[in-house]
């Protein structure tokens, strides 16, 4: 391995572009966030600060609406 390389890429966000490792909790995981429903490319990643303010958020609203719509049946 050349010096400067590194062993695998970082991804970068896909909602806000900032590179997983700059913003990651645990620096032991810096692989990134399943980024659905927000998108549903299979390589994209979410840093873990939109994963804690706009995937999870987003998740738990489609979670409430589809608890809604089973309840008016």
């Amino acid at each position: 391995m050349k010096k400067g390389e590194s062993m695998s890429k970082v991804p970068k966000c896909c909602l806000c572009g900032v590179s997983c490792d700059e913003v990651a909790k645990n620096k032991d995981w810096v692989e990134g966030n399943n980024p659905w429903p927000l998108s549903n490319k299979p390589d994209d990643r979410a840093c873990d600060i939109c994963n804690d303010f706009f995937v999870v958020p987003k998740r738990f609203e489609a979670m409430f609406e589809a608890i809604k719509r089973k309840e008016k049946v």
